[in-house]
């Protein structure tokens, strides 16, 4: 069965749990949740960075010019992954056969 999420590995989700925990409580009870020894390990290697990146949307709309036009937005997102490919990723999960 293809469930469009083969690149979901436990690290990457791992990852995930630990940024979304970091930026709504902290980063100690993200270590903690993740049965890490200290944070430092969870921030260096758990906890997405954000990425400073171009709002390129437009561009990866070509990919998939059926889908809605992305609204653009000027900063970037928490997840480190940058608006344009948090836009494909939702529209890619919400349209999913």
């Amino acid at each position: 069965m293809d469930t469009a999420l083969e690149w979901v590995t436990p690290h990457t989700f791992c990852k995930t749990v630990a940024t979304l925990i970091s930026e709504r409580v902290d980063a100690l009870t993200a270590s903690q949740q993740l049965g890490h020894s200290s944070p430092a390990i969870t921030r260096e290697f758990y906890i997405s960075k954000p990425a400073i990146a171009a709002d390129v949307a437009h561009v990866l709309h070509e990919l998939a010019p059926k889908l809605p036009t992305p609204t653009p937005t000027p900063t970037p997102t928490r997840n480190g992954w940058g608006a344009s490919a948090e836009w494909l990723f939702r529209v890619r999960m919400t349209n999913r056969p």
